[in-house]
């Protein structure tokens, strides 16, 4: 199916070589297309000079692959991002961002009065709480931003905009959050987030620096109201 993958695999044979285990999509006679280990030797048979292949079904094996990677990349609760992955991809954002000379903007988020909704309605209401918060997160990026959980309650967001937008960004988050979780389970929980943003214009020497200025935001926020 790729013209790419093609043109690499006749690279080859026309320089004499071959090709062993490369992944390649084709497509069945029905146009549906699977992935293949796919081998191709040259050979001479009875003075013939021919191509030998063999096409080795992939498909099942990658689709379990894909999602073993998927299932170790995201927390097991909210289905976003794990803290690990989160990391990984931030580091990837800011690296961009200096390259670039764009801003990039970090969110940390933290559930309000989590230990007391856990004491008052039970540890399943407070698990609810959270997938109710990823849930939100998610609704409330944009497809280039980044959610992940950090642990507990504390979440983190990666936004790269400046801090003007990631505001209004984190603004429609903590509204939003605001009015889904006044109930949850059918308890009356008036749940609520704090949210604290710092904004890189490449001074940020890496990403646990910025997350760090986003913290002590956060901590500002907890305390102010």
């Amino acid at each position: 199916l790729d013209s790419h993958q093609r043109q690499r695999v006749l690279e080859r044979l026309r320089s004499g070589g071959g090709v062993t285990n490369m992944e390649v999509q084709f497509k069945r006679a029905d146009g549906s297309p699977f992935w293949t280990l796919f081998t191709v030797n040259q050979a001479v048979i009875q003075g013939v000079p021919v191509n030998l292949a063999w096409i080795y079904d992939y498909t099942e094996r990658r689709s379990m692959e894909e999602a073993l990677r998927d299932m170790a990349s995201r927390d097991p609760l909210t289905g976003i991002y794990n803290r690990r992955s989160f990391m990984e991809l931030a580091r990837s954002q800011l690296a961009r961002a200096h390259r670039f000379h764009e801003p990039l903007s970090v969110f940390v988020l933290d559930v309000d009065h989590f230990k007391k909704i856990n004491d008052s309605f039970g540890h399943a209401t407070g698990d609810s709480v959270l997938r109710l918060f990823a849930q939100m997160a998610q609704d409330s990026i944009r497809a280039t931003d980044v959610v992940g959980r950090l642990g507990g309650e504390e979440f983190a967001a990666i936004v790269p905009e400046a801090m003007q937008d990631a505001v209004q960004i984190a603004e429609r988050l903590r509204t939003t959050f605001k009015a889904a979780a006044q109930t949850v389970d059918g308890y009356a929980i008036g749940g609520s987030v704090s949210i604290g943003l710092a904004t890189s214009y490449s001074a940020v020497p890496n990403i646990d620096a910025l997350i760090l200025r986003a913290d002590e935001a956060l901590y500002k926020a907890k305390h102010g109201g």
